[in-house]
């Protein structure tokens, strides 16, 4: 649709932070264009159902299926402080992991259990496909 129109489209990505689809529609009137986004209508159509944007979650590099197995573990007994320390560990032990260990240590400082067992329950189904 965006092309079509005479737009562009691409997609913008970096590596632990996300992806961002961005969009180029040309309009020939500015003020018109400024008008219309303000009030959120385009053509009777409103600008919602035009024009979406989103940010895609990144995939972030884990440890082991093993070690992710060890930290639900650690989740299940409630142990934070243990995931706390596990997270710094990961930190320290490769670059790569940085954004994982530090999503994982935020979690263990809120006490942020639910969140805890989704992140690992996505990466460990992940790792066993």
């Amino acid at each position: 649709m965006v092309e079509q129109n005479g737009g562009q489209i691409w997609v913008e990505s970096e590596k632990g932070k996300g992806t961002t689809v961005k969009f180029t529609v040309p309009c020939e009137n500015s003020a018109m264009a400024t008008a219309a986004w303000g009030q959120g209508w385009i053509d009777n159509y409103p600008v919602e159902s035009i024009i979406e944007v989103k940010t895609i979650e990144p995939l972030l590099v884990t440890p082991s299926l093993e070690q992710l197995n060890a930290l639900l573990e650690l989740a299940r007994m409630g142990n934070m402080e243990e995931i706390e320390a596990h997270a710094k560990m990961l930190r320290q032990a490769d670059e790569q992991y940085v954004p994982f260990a530090d999503k994982l240590y935020e979690l263990a400082k809120g006490f942020e259990e639910q969140e805890i067992f989704a992140l690992l329950d996505k990466y460990i189904s992940l790792s066993n496909k």
